[in-house]
């Protein structure tokens, strides 16, 4: 019974790790593509 719990929650363990790791290679582009956009805005502006 508690290998098989234990089994169970590390594949679940497993999967939010990668759904994080999806998420974090999704979004991290995307905030320093307008990270850089805003900075080259500002330097234009100056």
């Amino acid at each position: 019974m508690y290998i098989r719990y234990r089994s169970s929650s590390e594949v679940e363990l497993g999967q939010v790790l990668l759904l994080n790791a999806v998420i974090v290679v999704l979004i991290v582009p995307i905030l320093l593509m307008v990270v850089w956009v805003l900075y080259s805005s500002v330097l234009r502006l100056l």
